[in-house]
């Protein structure tokens, strides 16, 4: 009996000091990107928290990647296979983009969004479409398979690893 309960506390010692471990990685997340987090990717862990010399990055366990410069304002949210949430892109890309994905019926098929000074790029399954923010124009860029796939971050280094076949 003796033997259960001191297994039983162990494991509850781990699954407890597991939950810290994650729990302690929203501790560290500055509060406009935690507001962030929880306002589009509500209920999700923090598998890594890391200070850039440019701003911050997050991954979300089992789910999207996010970059954020040193404003606290996303300039990439990567779904690594996951499309993003809709309330994410009506809130977050300027009107007219939304509504040509939306007129498209593609607002369900977006797996990447980039932004800087210059443009939104928008990354779907087999093309991008990239939104001028001076203009207004709105370019869709048909592409092959593999330059989408880098196109959402998963070329070498961030999953593939070096000895990639993408070399």
């Amino acid at each position: 009996m003796k033997r259960h309960i001191t297994r039983l506390l162990i494991f509850l010692g781990l699954v407890l000091s597991a939950t810290a471990c994650e729990k302690s990685e929203w501790n560290n997340v500055p509060e406009p990107i935690s507001r962030f987090l929880n306002e589009y990717f509500p209920l999700q862990n923090i598998s890594q928290y890391t200070i850039t010399e440019t701003g911050y990055h997050v991954k979300l366990h089992n789910s999207v990647a996010l970059t954020f410069d040193s404003d606290y304002s996303w300039t990439s949210i990567n779904g690594y296979g996951n499309t993003l949430p809709e309330m994410f892109l009506f809130d977050q890309l300027p009107p007219a983009l939304y509504a040509y994905l939306q007129e498209l019926s593609l607002t369900g098929q977006v797996y990447s969004v980039t932004r800087n000074k210059i443009d939104y790029t928008v990354a779907l399954l087999d093309y991008s479409v990239t939104y001028s923010i001076e203009t207004g124009d709105i370019t869709p860029d048909k592409q092959t398979e593999s330059t989408t796939i880098a196109q959402l971050g998963m070329m070498q280094g961030e999953i593939y690893g070096e000895n990639s076949f993408f070399n």
